[in-house]
């Protein structure tokens, strides 16, 4: 069950996205040819990548999401990472995953550095 937090938080996200679509829609097709755009969402199943991939939708741009099965962070992000971008050929990565409570980095500061640091650096190297 989602929290007070969590709802007005998703409230938040859901006025900006429908504010937003249109003038996103406008203002990519005007900064670079769509058509030829292709966006790897690293979590894309999460809180910021599912409103980045229903804003993609929309928009008509064409993405590819992972969710943690495919890509965990936690774990060596090379032997994961090169297979999809193989099989890919994108254009643009972002990354949406992190480890975001601030409390749970502090407990696990190793975990943190894993998931927060050396993973998007290992991402980084690999697209490069």
């Amino acid at each position: 069950m989602p929290t007070q937090e969590e709802k007005a938080f998703d409230d938040v996200l859901i006025v900006i996205h429908r504010e937003n679509i249109r003038s996103l829609r406008r203002k990519f097709r005007s900064w670079v040819n769509v058509e030829k755009m292709r966006i790897l969402l690293i979590s894309g199943t999460g809180l910021l990548g599912s409103v980045l991939a229903r804003s993609f939708e929309a928009a008509g741009i064409p993405f590819f999401a992972t969710t943690r099965r495919e890509l965990n962070l936690e774990l060596p992000v090379r032997p994961q990472i090169e297979p999809i971008l193989r099989n890919g050929e994108f254009t643009h990565v972002i990354l949406c995953a992190a480890m975001a409570d601030l409390g749970e980095c502090f407990r696990d500061p190793q975990r943190s550095l894993r998931v927060n640091l050396l993973g998007p650096i290992e991402i980084g190297r690999a697209h490069v």
